[in-house]
């Protein structure tokens, strides 16, 4: 059985993809038909200069995009230099050294005149409504994104770029058609994502009005003058959790037990079937430890924001609307050290982000005051406490004899919690407003047993389904048919407060005489 709000239309599971000027849909859709109310846009006052920014991107941006090319090049072939010595461990002739050195020349001198003139007829341009980004070598391209589409703007600074004091600028429009504007200097670019930010927020600012909130960036952190850091993650925490966490545990084990196997039956030979292993956990230490490196979370007027990374530091915008839900894991070896991890999902972060410099993980290691702190970041007011957990009936621990306590699920008139797990402990929090259908399901031995599971669909992504797992099936029934109500009661609700939002501010203390 599957039930679907009459309020939700096709285009809200995907956002807006549409960046040109002539769209008529907005691309900050969250989980609805309708699009959320824009801010208002104000005109520029009669006779009022309109600032229009046209750059060019920093001129060691080919250096920076053509350095990976180039150091794989000089792997490969110094591998094969190194396959050709012979036995006595002479190097390569003269001749052939010559020919390695004249192809890594050749290499540089190519690239490097494609990339001064891929440099030279690239420029953005800003003006009153919308940042254009024009590629004119070779096919002319140009990319047009007007303020009201920018939901977010991230700054990411690879590690090549890091070095020199460079950054990109990313450009989120609600959906995976991103732009980036690569590379502007480190400061510049912290000028222009406020700039932007600003505008798409209906602000009427310059750029050297924006300069003035950057007091405190530098190469390792990005905070202004104005903004309020919520919380920062240790780096001892980051490593405990790490190397505590299920993946690592289990991937120590089978190379630990692989490697004891290897030595007692003396195959010393077999030893490379460890390499994968091996490049497993540092795997996981590089995606916990090494891009949540210096991690904080940051309060940046309405919206939050993370600053993190080791060699690569991102600057990672999040617009709070677009959030479609939080889901908190504890693995078991977390739980006596009160360990946990936030994640969310936000509207139009696809699965390949992260490689991007878009994350899913609000809190990569915390307590759990840490938690409640990120969660009243993104939905002020709401603490998970307040929620009173139900459990299902002792029947269903013929079905699941280990983890059938871990299933339990609340609600009020906002959110939808449900637990499960086992090894590995998952809250997920679902907006009842961000919700797209809900599924009624049962299979023969549930139908036989009088059990139903619950299913609630937001738009895909990490919790593209909250799982209320085995409930009485008449209760599960009432929960479908009582949840599109609770859902259309919520959307109101939350249009209400995106609409006042929207007004402006109103003027205190004028007082007109005749």
């Amino acid at each position: 059985m599957t039930e679907t709000p009459d309020f939700v239309g096709p285009e809200a599971s995907t956002g807006s993809a549409d960046t040109v000027e002539t769209s008529t849909r907005s691309a900050s859709v969250v989980g609805d038909a309708a699009p959320e109310a824009q801010p208002p846009h104000p005109e520029p006052a009669e006779g009022q200069p309109v600032e229009t920014v046209m750059e060019r991107p920093h001129p060691a941006t080919p250096i920076i995009k053509g350095w990976m090319a180039l150091v794989g090049l000089v792997f490969v072939m110094g591998r094969d230099v190194l396959e050709n010595l012979d036995n006595r461990g002479e190097a390569f002739s003269v001749r052939n050294l010559g020919f390695v050195g004249g192809a890594l020349g050749l290499y540089v001198l190519v690239t490097g005149i494609f990339g001064f003139f891929s440099w030279r007829f690239t420029r953005f341009v800003i003006d009153d409504r919308q940042v254009r980004i024009e590629h004119n070598f070779i096919q002319h391209n140009s990319d047009k994104v007007p303020f009201t589409k920018i939901q977010s703007v991230d700054v990411v600074q690879p590690f090549a770029a890091r070095l020199l004091g460079l950054a990109q600028l990313r450009i989120d429009v609600g959906s995976g058609a991103g732009k980036t504007i690569e590379y502007l200097g480190r400061a510049r670019a912290y000028q222009m994502r406020d700039y932007l930010i600003s505008r798409a927020h209906g602000q009427q600012v310059t750029v050297q009005e924006s300069v003035a909130r950057r007091a405190t960036s530098n190469a390792l952190h990005d905070l202004a003058a104005d903004e309020r850091v919520l919380l920062r993650v240790p780096v001892q925490r980051l490593v405990l959790a790490a190397v505590l966490s299920s993946g690592f545990l289990v991937t120590l084990v089978l190379s630990l037990l692989t490697l004891g196997g290897l030595t007692w039956f003396r195959q010393f030979g077999g030893m490379v079937g460890l390499i994968p292993l091996v490049t497993g956990l540092f795997g996981i230490i590089s995606r916990d430890v090494v891009k949540q490196w210096n991690y904080s979370l940051v309060r940046s007027g309405q919206a939050l924001k993370v600053s993190r990374g080791m060699t690569s530091l991102v600057s990672q915008t999040l617009p709070t609307n677009r959030i479609q839900g939080l889901q908190i894991v504890q693995h078991q070896a977390w739980r006596p050290f009160g360990l946990y991890r936030v994640k969310m999902d936000v509207l139009g972060y696809g699965s390949g982000d992260a490689d991007e410099g878009a994350s899913d993980i609000l809190l990569p290691a915390g307590t759990w005051p840490e938690v409640e702190l990120a969660i009243d970041a993104v939905w002020p007011g709401f603490r998970l406490a307040d929620i009173e957990l139900h459990g299902v009936d002792r029947k269903v621990r013929k079905l699941h004899p280990f983890i059938w306590k871990s299933y339990r699920w609340g609600r009020n008139d906002d959110v939808m919690v449900a637990t499960n797990g086992g090894f590995v402990l998952e809250t997920k929090i679902v907006h009842h407003a961000r919700v797209q259908s809900v599924h009624l399901m049962a299979g023969p031995i549930q139908r036989r047993m009088g059990l139903a599971d619950m299913k609630l669909d937001t738009t895909a992504g990490l919790l593209s389904t909250c799982h209320l797992f085995e409930l009485d099936e008449q209760l599960a029934r009432r929960l479908v048919l009582e949840e599109m109500d609770i859902c259309r009661e919520s959307r109101r609700r939350d249009a209400e407060r995106t609409a006042l939002d929207a007004l402006p501010a109103p003027v205190v203390g004028v007082r007109v005489e005749n």
